[in-house]
């Protein structure tokens, strides 16, 4: 029974509308890449910035009065500055990874990702200190004695051609008022043109998602004039397009000519897989 429900939830992790998952995306309630304005929107500026090669920032947030709990958020130099890796280290915090938290073991570990592709043994401070990478995952462990001490995750995904999402498919996971899955479907670069209002991301996916009613969400998850407004509707009359913005790339565009509200869905590919990246409203004038 265990097995077959940890097959399930393999499954469940692995697709999503049909197309190649990969995970995780997400650690400390973040989402790889979220613009840095968001991050200190949530958590203020940093304690600590380091510079890397090639304008990379790297920022240090403490969470623990004496220092020893961090998380650290590495930034592209690019327009928003988006989210390119994310390290979490110290003790045990409210927020989990898939069900992990700083502290666990690694039978714990193995138990939810599977063994390691890479394993780098040291030893720190006469404790066996372990570095477990899962490659595919782009994710990797830092073991102290055997616990977890640090996690991170980064945003370097092998680009694969998969079918973008039919709106159909798109508005059935919207349909199942799953947070999770709805928050699968959702760029971390976000947009939605209202009128003459630019509405996105102000904080964390934990936060805008789990934790409060936030408008991003809402232009979702509203059945009066959210996306999901569209599902009551028998039949959606809409047409496919392909944008292509020089030196950024190709999007998938839905353009709903009938509707009065929507005027068009914007997708993006990002961590493997298409995510809805802009929505166009039409406005009464």
């Amino acid at each position: 029974m265990k097995f077959t429900l940890l097959l399930l939830l393999t499954l469940e992790l692995s697709f999503i509308y049909g197309q190649k998952r990969n995970l995780p995306d997400e650690l400390f309630g973040f989402r790889l890449g979220q613009y840095k304005s968001v991050v200190v929107n949530e958590i203020g500026q940093p304690n600590k910035t380091k510079m890397l090669e090639d304008s990379i920032a790297l920022d240090f947030y403490l969470l623990t009065a004496d220092s020893s709990t961090y998380v650290a958020f590495e930034y592209l130099p690019t327009q928003g500055n988006p989210i390119w890796s994310i390290q979490l280290s110290g003790k045990k915090i409210k927020r989990l990874f898939h069900g992990i938290n700083l502290g666990d073991n690694e039978d714990k570990l193995i138990s939810v990702f599977g063994k390691p592709d890479t394993v780098l043994s040291q030893d720190f401070d006469k404790r066996k200190t372990v570095n477990w990478k899962y490659t595919k995952l782009n994710f990797s462990v830092l073991l102290i004695d055997k616990t977890i001490e640090s996690l991170r995750i980064w945003d370097k995904y092998d680009r694969t051609y998969y079918e973008e999402p039919t709106v159909a498919q798109l508005l059935d996971i919207i349909k199942s008022k799953d947070k999770s899955k709805i928050a699968d479907i959702l760029s971390p670069g976000l947009e939605i043109y209202y009128c003459e209002k630019i509405i996105t991301w102000k904080n964390s996916f934990q936060k805008d998602i789990y934790e409060e009613k936030q408008s991003v969400f809402d232009f979702i998850t509203n059945p009066d004039y959210g996306l999901a407004s569209l599902i009551a509707k028998g039949e959606i009359k809409h047409e496919m397009n392909l944008r292509y913005i020089d030196k950024v790339g190709t999007f998938p565009v839905y353009k709903f000519s009938k509707e009065s509200r929507i005027a068009e869905i914007v997708l993006n590919f990002q961590q493997g897989r298409y995510k809805i990246y802009e929505i166009k409203y039409r406005c009464d004038k």
